[in-house]
């Protein structure tokens, strides 16, 4: 009997996937316990209506974070504010509105908009949602789109998707858990 190699290689590829959603999943799960040790009982209502969160790093200059409003009231400018930090994260070196449409006129908080990045950038997460029914999403990960970090206001708003794919946490939070399979 003849041995294939071709069974080999696919043996060595299926090991080193599985190897690698469990490294990503362990880095996750890293952050997201650094996450929950340091703001899981905080609190978030400065970020209710908002997305925050870092498109991008200038390297060696500090982040540019994006700060999106989902309130519907009118005069509040709800297109997105870019705000550039400084290195360290804790002085606003620009700010921007959208430019795209200037027909719309708005009342901006600058204030605000400087708060909330600054706070944001202390968390060092990729992004923070908080909806209008106080519900949090955050992402710890930079470059994952989804968030790996959920807590909701109300039990009602947990679907089937949270109580299958994710693992409830201390204090009302649910950790995304689709690689754990893989440990």
């Amino acid at each position: 009997m003849r041995f294939n190699h071709k069974y080999l290689i696919l043996c060595a590829c299926s090991i080193l996937l599985l190897g690698r959603c469990k490294t990503d999943f362990s880095k996750r799960h890293v952050k997201n316990e650094k996450f929950l040790s340091d703001y899981g009982n905080g609190h978030f209502e400065i970020f209710k209506n908002y997305s925050v969160f870092v498109p991008e790093w200038n390297r060696g200059q500090g982040p540019t974070i994006m700060i999106v409003n989902h309130k519907i009231d009118s005069g509040v400018c709800r297109f997105p504010f870019t705000l550039i930090l400084d290195k360290d994260g804790v002085n606003v070196k620009d700010i921007k509105g959208d430019t795209m449409d200037t027909s719309r006129s708005c009342n901006i908080d600058t204030p605000l908009m400087i708060k909330l990045a600054v706070e944001f950038s202390g968390m060092k997460v990729s992004y923070i949602t908080v909806d209008s029914n106080d519900n949090i999403f955050i992402q710890t990960i930079y470059g994952e789109s989804a968030p790996n970090l959920v807590k909701f206001s109300d039990s009602k708003y947990v679907t089937d998707e949270y109580k299958n794919n994710w693992m409830a946490r201390p204090n009302g939070w649910y950790e995304r858990i689709e690689f754990e399979a893989t440990k």
